[in-house]
């Protein structure tokens, strides 16, 4: 026997939630009320289980114990492929995944060796933990096998030759262990992923244009993020101006940047980095600086579930409609802002502010509980709130979702991101300095739950065409974190997503007129954009109808002079990666929209003065908005 056979894992645990499927939550305090499995898990458990590996899992499940965790994962059949002895649950045994212990335990349990047992989680952070044990560790479920056969794992970026975009070149990547982690250019034809050393050199073989990112094994214990350096970029072509000289200077982070492109820097972030990548910011950056690349099979899925399609005719509100959405308050917006930006009390008179949204900071977790009780009491018993649970740097995060339940399953969208960040303050230190946010999206946040409040009244004894969630987005200054996660979700759900109305920075007004932007482009999927393209031309159709005070809106797409600014860098692309149509609406943020007049951008973005809005103009772009949803969530073609 080969030393390779003796020391090959043998006993196997899984991560829970981001790896094998995406956990719901709900109730007070909250507890896990769902599960949907990844599509690619139930077959590849069953085969290594048939193979006669042993199977389990590590979770950390907070203060629910064993009984109530498989009270919901039982009726899903996820379980069916494991030992019920290898199923380790932090809220019985007392450790998290924070501390070796817990891999020691699984480990004894499994009766193997530490260097036989793998840990596969989509979390660095707890890689890192478990490898520290003696583990072997795996980020992606469909890359077990290569791990078992002791294959090391590299970060690449592939690009395909534009002579060969009609070929099958999608096919030869799916049947092998690659995961992708990003789609970009033009018809999605340069690609980041995960993949091993063996699967590399066949590509080399078949004539992929690879580069191989970092040393081997390196996606074992970080993450993969595209840091976009806007100064640099808008300096131009042999001007000094950026900021990477700056941020990556250091030699004991110069070694974190595997590469440069006209895109940005592809950063690996290690979790021992207490910051994570909010320590590499660079100054001049905009909307979507941060890009964290997950891996994701779903990418490859094609085009998203079929949905009806929208009344060919420019939409003319009912006047009951236009009378309702002028009772979207700036007054109330105002109060919404000042309590989840700090100047005012969280939870009411007497009670205390927040500093921050920032996902290291406790104003976080406090914000997304607040919110959850704000769209109850917005509902009355009328929308359903749950929390969808994900994973990034290490810790549990949540995002906020409300649903108004319509007479179709195909879903409507109105979004915004609940976390802040003041990262461009010399001075910021993510876990205990203040970040407000009250522009960068405190502004979205009051414009999302205002439109849940009307909507509410609309259909207070009727029903949408279409169902309607109000959801808030969690880490979207991380990477787009959160959205990624939900839109992962979404898609292994097969849901139907009619329309994404995401609202970033809705609320900074200091210069005549009231200009505003939508954002529709997505050069990876023509497809897409097309139907992203009819969204922003209904905001265009409605918007005079109930904010006449606005300029008519910016349209950016990819065939707009200069191509859109904004082409991925917000969380509406995170579902128009997934294969839905998605756009953004923002205030007058761009700089470099050709032809356009100079923008009203916020001096304070990204700092800790971003405390003041104009609550007059976030409510006539919510009214526009909500009149958008409106139509696309009762207008069937």
């Amino acid at each position: 026997m080969d030393s390779l056979s003796i020391h090959r894992p043998t006993s196997i645990f899984f991560d829970l939630g981001d790896t094998l499927g995406a956990a719901t939550v709900g109730g007070t305090p909250p507890r896990l009320i769902g599960f949907d499995i990844f599509p690619f898990v139930p077959s590849l458990l069953t085969g290594l289980r048939d193979r006669g590996l042993q199977l389990g899992l590590i979770s950390n499940t907070g203060d629910e114990q064993k009984v109530a965790v498989e009270a919901v994962l039982t009726p899903t059949g996820l379980l069916a492929p494991f030992n019920p002895a290898l199923l380790v649950y932090s809220g019985d045994e007392g450790i998290t995944k924070a501390s070796p212990e817990i891999f020691d335990l699984a480990a004894s349990r499994a009766g193997m060796p530490p260097e036989q047992c793998l840990f596969v989680g989509e979390s660095a952070a707890e890689r890192a933990v478990a490898a520290s044990a003696g583990w072997v560790v795996c980020p992606h479920p469909h890359l077990v096998d290569e791990v078992l056969d002791g294959q090391q794992l590299r970060y690449l970026r592939l690009t395909i030759p534009a002579y060969a975009a009609a070929t099958p070149w999608r096919d030869e990547l799916i049947r092998r262990a690659f995961v992708p982690q990003y789609l970009t250019g033009p018809q999605g034809m340069r690609l980041y992923g995960l993949t091993s050393q063996r699967v590399a050199l066949e590509l080399f073989n078949l004539q992929f244009g690879v580069d191989l990112l970092g040393d081997p094994d390196l996606p074992c214990t970080t993450d993969l993020f595209l840091l976009r350096d806007d100064l640099a970029r808008t300096s131009g072509f042999l001007v000094s101006g950026g900021e990477s000289t700056r941020v990556f200077g250091d030699p004991g982070v110069a070694h974190l940047v595997l590469s440069a492109t006209p895109e940005g820097l592809v950063v690996a972030v290690p979790p021992t980095i207490a910051e994570g990548v909010d320590a590499f910011h660079f100054d001049s950056a905009r909307h979507g600086h941060t890009l964290k690349l997950t891996p994701d099979l779903l990418l490859w899925g094609g085009a998203a579930v079929p949905v009806s399609g929208f009344a060919a005719a420019a939409p003319i509100l009912p006047a009951e409609v236009i009378t309702e959405l002028g009772k979207v308050d700036p007054a109330e917006i105002g109060r919404t802002v000042r309590k989840y930006s700090g100047l005012e009390p969280l939870d009411g008179p007497g009670g205390t502010a927040l500093k921050s949204r920032h996902i290291l900071e406790g104003g976080n977790a406090r914000a997304v509980a607040q919110l959850a009780a704000d769209f109850d009491e917005i509902g009355g018993g009328r929308l359903t709130v749950r929390l969808h649970q994900f994973l990034h740097a290490g810790q549990t995060l949540h995002n906020v979702e409300a649903e108004l339940a319509g007479g179709s399953p195909e879903l409507v969208l109105v979004t915004a991101h609940l976390d802040s960040t003041a990262a461009s303050d010399d001075d910021f230190v993510p876990m205990t300095s203040p970040a407000p946010g009250a522009d960068d999206d405190a502004s979205g946040v009051a414009a999302v739950l205002a439109a849940a409040e009307r909507f509410v009244a609309l259909f207070s004894s009727s029903l949408p065409s279409r169902t309607v969630r109000f959801v808030l987005f969690n880490a979207e200054e991380q990477g787009l974190a959160g959205s990624q996660a939900y839109a992962q979700r979404s898609k292994a759900r097969g849901e139907a997503i009619a329309a994404v109305w995401q609202m970033d920075m809705v609320g900074f007004n200091a210069v005549p007129p009231l200009s505003w932007e939508v954002h529709a482009g997505f050069e990876t999927s023509p497809a897409v954009e097309a139907r992203s393209r009819i969204l922003a031309k209904l905001l265009s159709a409605v918007a005079p109808q109930v904010s006449p005070e606005l300029e008519p809106v910016q349209v950016l797409h990819s065939a707009a002079p200069g191509g859109d600014p904004a082409d991925g860098r917000s969380d509406h692309f995170s579902f128009q990666a997934q294969g839905y149509s998605a756009c953004v609406v923002s205030e007058d943020f761009f700089v470099d929209v050709p032809g356009g007049q100079e923008p009203d951008a916020n001096p304070n973005y990204h700092r800790h003065g971003d405390v003041v809005i104009d609550t007059e103009y976030t409510a006539a772009i919510a009214r526009a908005v909500t009149a958008a949803a409106w139509v696309t969530a009762n207008q069937i073609n």
